[in-house]
């Protein structure tokens, strides 16, 4: 069996009632009953084995990769990409589907603080299906001061998204539970600084090549998006330690370790 994470087990409102129900009835008995389990981080690893009461020998960690289309990109094609969607402006970027576990939230009053003194003329573009819109996420945007700084473009397709991704001035996922970050990696690739959550696998994807923050401290993300928007050298920095860490990762490191996986059902 392939478990990703146990995002369900530890906060229920992260996903609809129905998916919660199923996801907490058979998870464990899939555990249980598996010959064996591989999972995509070491925090994964070790928070199976906690919840369902597993020998850490009976989990293999199977890193993700990140997609070729992530590659680094010349300045007249992030020009264009500027042009495209924020008339020219430099631009933080979030990447999820829209739920509440990627907390987008926090984003939104941190975006709003630092826009306070922003002085670039600094866009927020938020790529992903809105399935979650009310609540807490919702008086967060409606309560913005500027909101029109704020760029929702739905879903985008790979390449688009690499597009995206490459032209950004740091990619920003606070995520409250991860357990991996594929867009992290994704931004190593494409040579864009990060700022992301100090919880959950978050740091063990991202080393010492990102800007790590309190998901829920508001302050010190609105922190982390200033300096990076103003200290060219900061983002040299962690572009320069981000080439270093995603050779860690890659789709033939995957297919290795999960080949390796798999051949211990056969050859215990």
């Amino acid at each position: 069996t392939v478990i990703h994470d146990n995002n369900f087990e530890h906060s229920p409102d992260y996903l609809k009632p129905s998916h919660q129900r199923y996801m907490t009835c058979v998870s464990p008995q899939f555990a249980r009953y598996s010959t064996r389990i591989a999972t995509v981080s070491e925090f994964s690893k070790k928070d199976i084995a906690e919840t369902y009461h597993l020998p850490l020998g009976k989990i293999d960690v199977v890193y993700d990769g990140a997609h070729a289309d992530y590659h680094p990109l010349t300045s007249d094609e992030q020009s264009r990409t500027r042009e495209q969607y924020t008339q020219g402006h430099p631009y933080f970027l979030f990447v999820s589907t829209i739920i509440k576990r990627k907390n987008l939230t926090t984003l939104l009053l941190a975006f709003d603080r630092f826009k306070a003194t922003d002085t670039q003329g600094v866009r927020l573009v938020v790529v992903g299906h809105r399935v979650w819109w009310q609540d807490e996420l919702k008086a967060a945007y409606d309560g913005m001061r500027h909101q029109e700084d704020v760029l929702f473009v739905g879903r985008a397709e790979s390449l688009e998204l690499a597009r995206l991704m490459g032209s950004a001035t740091a990619l920003v996922y606070p995520s409250l539970f991860e357990g991996f970050g594929i867009p992290i990696l994704e931004a190593f690739h494409a040579e864009v600084p990060v700022v992301t959550s100090n919880c959950t696998s978050m740091p063990e994807v991202a080393g010492d090549a990102a800007l790590l923050v309190e998901p829920t401290d508001v302050d010190a993300m609105a922190a982390a998006l200033t300096c990076l928007a103003t200290h060219a050298d900061l983002r040299r920095q962690l572009v320069a330690k981000g080439c270093g860490q995603r050779s860690r990762f890659s789709w033939d490191i995957t297919a290795d370790l999960l080949w390796q996986s798999m051949m211990k059902t056969v050859e215990p």
